[in-house]
């Protein structure tokens, strides 16, 4: 994607508005660089102003939305090697994660199993209609231990 002077990028990565700015800006930085070009994330905090977590999110937008392949070499001791960053500005016609990966049918329209019905109707309780014997009682104010209500014990002290 780079050249000497200039970098052509698709307009689609910039007019997507599932990206920020600054993942814009991190993949307009790293596609001015030729192929093979190598670089860490300490790298990239050092060229801009933002910091370590500007940088790390703006990655993982990229990777997100299929702009950039993140991958780890594993060295011959079986220990994971150096991070491998793959950018595109096309991500639908090259992302391989796009594509299902195993050949089982995917799950637009599921067939469900016809299961027979059974019966879920409860009883209901018979309704009990109020007795109309029995007088609901109303609560009494609270008292103290000398039988004075919290009304009765403030304005007695208000008259002292």
């Amino acid at each position: 994607m780079a050249g000497d002077q200039f970098t052509q990028i698709a307009n689609g990565l910039f007019r997507d508005s599932r990206l920020s700015f600054k993942a814009k800006g991190i993949f307009g930085y790293l596609s001015t660089h030729r192929d093979g070009w190598q670089i860490t994330v300490a790298e990239l905090v050092r060229c801009g102003r933002e910091g370590i977590d500007a940088v790390t999110t703006g990655i993982r937008q990229l990777e997100r939305y299929g702009f950039l392949y993140r991958t780890r070499e594993r060295n011959a001791d079986g220990t994971l090697g150096q991070a491998l960053y793959v950018i595109t500005d096309l991500p639908a016609l090259q992302n391989p994660r796009s594509r299902p990966g195993s050949g089982f049918p995917g799950l637009d329209e599921p067939t469900l199993a016809v299961l027979g019905t059974k019966n879920n109707t409860k009883r209901r309780p018979p309704s009990r209609t109020p007795d109309p014997s029995v007088r609901a009682t109303t609560a009494t104010p609270r008292t103290n231990p000398h039988g004075r209500t919290s009304r009765q014990r403030r304005s007695l002290r208000r008259r002292r």
